[in-house]
């Protein structure tokens, strides 16, 4: 009976140690066949991000999100700019189509009065000011067509990059479905999931597959198309619709401003000049300057491009047989190539964002939120960080007061919490000079009485200069002030605007410009200049009254 259990036990032993030995075999298969099925997706362009296995386009999305993004700021942006420019040039012109109306009133009354009248010589002046303000008017517009010249428009950056990367999306689509019905791929996975904890899966990620339509709507927002142009002597000619009834001949004239219009068509489109519509000097082929009129059409139609309310150029009578221009205010809505040689005229068109687009992904390197698994391993959950939390909420802003209070006359007007006084230069001539800021010194250069009209606005008259903060009847941010002669135009007229709660503090706007009174930021207490401009919330256009020495 002992030798049967010594046999026994001994027979155990040698199986235990056949079973020790053979498992590290199991296992090193195990893994050898988990390896295998690794490369085996490698081969086929596939990496484990996560518990998901993505193609190359798929891991590195927030790369491409983020390039088409900034593309479409940088472009949003050169569009407010060309814009607000495109503003300026336009309120100019009216200003100066109020001037020159001004001007012929006023020359009539001169040349009816007597100069011996008392107020010949006033009306004389005045004339002077007026002419002078239009010379003004034009060169600013000059200046602002070269600032906008030299705005470089980035649309067919963001054309670039739409368009790759919802072609790469695309594409990368397509090559997910066929991984899903290769039976290599499903196998691999299957292999790797019977010892993978969490499971994994193929692609494509939750972040591709939420922006993928989002993108291909940016995609498609982006209207192209080729023109067929008629190329004589290195000038295209292309068939337009006016107001959607008048077809006819224009150059491309991408050296045009605006399009401009003969006299002979416009009377076609019904477009007749007023004292009201700006006008506009030009040089014409001859070299002759001729006075033309800047009027709008209701529509301008090339091929499938149309664009409304297009700005134009109405020429004069007698100015000789004149083409009509395709010029910039139409052009400018576009990406544009013109290809000579073929006679073709390629244009792509941005529509508005489309609804329901990404929001552009933060700026810093794009990480995924992780979870934690059982094991201690991170588990990718696809989704994109960045993304703001439900709960998260917008700061609270502080109450303002509705009015500011108007003190008794007369006030200085104070910035940089009281450290600076807006004062008129000594010595200040008829004609007006910049205004200053500058530590106070209780001088009357210093003083303003403040008055005010039915409509709120005010009109602030400096005590020694005896003349008006002014904006020159200039619209354009960056323009210093003047102090002026007293008149009831727009340009001397401000609205003052609460930013305290107790409404001591408050923004000064032209009603001329509808831009805020500013403190040079760098020479507050030593003379420096004042300007308009948009309002920043700083400290150089917050305002104070504060009683001086009479």
């Amino acid at each position: 009976m002992g030798r049967t259990n010594f046999f026994l036990t001994a027979a155990g032993l040698l199986m235990l140690m056949l079973m020790i030995g053979a498992a590290p075999t199991n296992s090193t298969s195990a893994k050898g066949a988990t390896s295998a099925a690794e490369d085996a997706l490698k081969s086929k362009g596939l990496t484990r991000v996560g518990i998901i296995y993505e193609l190359d386009d798929d891991a590195h999305l927030q790369a491409g999100l983020r390039a088409m993004y900034q593309a479409k700021s940088k472009l949003e942006d050169n569009s407010r700019k060309r814009q607000a420019i495109d503003n300026d040039i336009t309120a100019a012109g009216q200003k100066i189509a109020q001037l020159n109306e001004q001007e012929r009133q006023l020359s009539e009354k001169i040349a009816q009065t007597s100069r011996r009248q008392a107020n010949y010589n006033e009306m004389v002046l005045s004339l002077i000011s007026i002419q002078s303000n239009i010379r003004d008017g034009y060169k600013y517009i000059d200046d602002r067509k070269k600032a906008r010249a030299q705005v470089v428009d980035p649309t067919d950056d963001f054309i670039t990059a739409t368009q790759d990367l919802a072609a790469k999306m695309e594409a990368a689509s397509k090559e997910y479905a066929a991984l899903a019905s290769d039976p290599a791929v499903t196998g691999a996975i299957a292999q790797i999931n019977e010892s993978a904890v969490p499971k994994v899966k193929l692609g494509p990620s939750a972040a591709f597959a939420k922006a993928l339509p989002a993108v291909l709507r940016e995609r498609d927002a982006i209207n192209s198309a080729v023109i067929q142009c008629d190329v004589s002597n290195g000038v295209a000619v292309v068939d337009v619709t006016f107001n959607d009834s008048v077809q006819e001949k224009a150059v491309v004239d991408s050296g045009a401003s605006a399009v401009s219009i003969p006299a002979a068509i416009a009377r076609k489109l019904d477009l007749k000049p007023s004292k009201s519509d700006p006008p506009v000097k030009l040089k014409i082929a001859n070299g002759q300057t001729v006075t033309a009129h800047l009027m709008h059409l209701k529509s301008v139609r090339l091929g499938q491009f149309r664009v409304e309310d297009v700005e134009c150029v109405v020429m004069p009578e007698g100015a000789g047989k004149a083409d009509i221009l395709l010029g910039g205010t139409f052009l400018k809505n576009f990406v544009y190539r013109m290809d000579l040689a073929t006679g073709q005229l390629h244009m792509a068109e941005i529509a508005k964002s489309p609804k329901g687009a990404p929001a552009p992904p933060a700026t810093s390197p794009a990480k995924r939120d992780e979870t934690t698994s059982a094991d201690g391993k991170s588990v990718d959950d696809g989704k994109a960080a960045g993304t703001p939390a439900a709960s998260d909420k917008a700061p609270a802003t502080k109450p303002v007061a509705k009015v500011v209070d108007l003190p008794a006359s007369p006030q200085k007007l104070v910035c940089d919490g009281g450290k600076s006084a807006l004062a008129a230069q000594d010595g200040t001539p008829e004609r007006g000079k910049p205004l200053i800021t500058r530590a106070s010194d209780e001088g009357t250069d210093e003083l303003w009485t403040i008055k005010s009209n039915s409509d709120g606005m005010v009109q602030f008259i400096n005590k020694k200069a005896k003349m008006a903060l002014s904006t020159g009847m200039r619209d354009a941010a960056g323009i210093k002030l003047y102090a002026w002669p007293v008149n009831r135009n727009d340009s001397q007229l401000w609205k003052l605007e609460p930013v305290s709660e107790d409404g001591k503090t408050f923004k000064v706007v032209s009603k001329n410009s509808g831009f805020c009174l500013t403190a040079h930021p760098k020479a507050h207490g030593a003379g420096g200049a004042v300007t308009q401009e948009q309002w920043q919330d700083s400290d150089d256009q917050k305002w104070q009254f504060s009683a001086g020495e009479q």
